[in-house]
């Protein structure tokens, strides 16, 4: 898990969150 999706990511980048889970 990346930083990006672990706060901002999340919120911003749902797609680029969701790859980083997987």
């Amino acid at each position: 898990m990346t930083p990006d999706c672990h706060a901002a990511g999340i919120i911003l980048n749902k797609r680029e969150c969701r790859l980083y889970l997987i």
